[in-house]
């Protein structure tokens, strides 16, 4: 019996099957480390854990060259800002997005967002896109993101849409905010367990740790024991 050979949409298929089974491996050996992670550490050391993870990736996002990444990586670089800024982050198919590539959510609202990496100002239909998206998704409201800056038609409808326009500049200034919710994470980190036995405070403002007796000072450093 002849053999059929496999069609170039035949391969594709393959190819999408093989990356699929491979994202699903990795995201299940991330969850199993990570429930390893909780039962082997005390909760302080797997929040400082978390924490430091968090660091290590501000870091490279603030080594990124926005401008050589490819339109893929630049919506990969946003996904991570995002979910460091506590939303969760949902990426829409890389074709027939409906115009988000990005919906993210928090309790308070969902944000379908277009993303381009520009090296020009970025014109209104891509704001027509994500009012679109809005409208399909079911999102509060629509948001467009770019690398470059924006054409006055482009502020013009977006007022006009409650679309809110992110340029380069104001991309440093979401930057900067996720860099200062990650440090008061880390204070917090550091204030709500005892920094010798690393059981957790009764409260935030707890004088003493209940287990061991250490006096804790404002920082969450060991100032002295409780004389016995």
């Amino acid at each position: 019996m002849r053999k059929r050979k496999l069609s170039q949409k035949d391969l594709k298929n393959i190819w999408a099957l093989i990356v699929f089974f491979i994202t699903l491996i990795t995201l299940f050996s991330f969850l199993i480390r990570d429930l390893i992670d909780r039962l082997l550490l005390s909760p302080a050391a797997y929040e400082r854990k978390k924490l430091l993870q968090n660091q290590a990736q501000l870091q490279w996002i603030k080594s990124q060259n926005i401008h050589s990444m490819s339109g893929t990586q630049f919506e990969s670089y946003l996904k991570k800002i995002f979910e460091n800024l506590g939303y969760s982050v949902q990426t829409t198919a890389q074709t027939n997005d409906q115009g988000a590539d990005l919906i993210i959510r928090d309790s308070r609202e969902s944000i379908a967002i277009q993303v381009k990496r520009y090296s020009k100002n970025v014109g209104n239909a891509a704001v027509q896109e994500v009012v679109a998206a809005v409208s399909y998704y079911g999102t509060n409201r629509g948001m467009v993101i770019t690398n470059s800056g924006f054409t006055k038609a482009a502020y013009d409808l977006a007022n006009a849409n409650n679309v809110e326009l992110i340029d380069g500049q104001k991309l440093n200034f979401l930057i900067i905010k996720m860099e200062n919710e990650i440090n008061r994470k880390i204070k917090a980190a550091l204030t709500n367990f005892c920094p010798k036995c690393d059981k957790p405070l009764k409260d935030k403002n707890s004088k003493f740790c209940i287990y061991c007796g250490t006096k804790i000072t404002g920082s969450g450093s060991v100032k002295e024991e409780e004389p016995k």
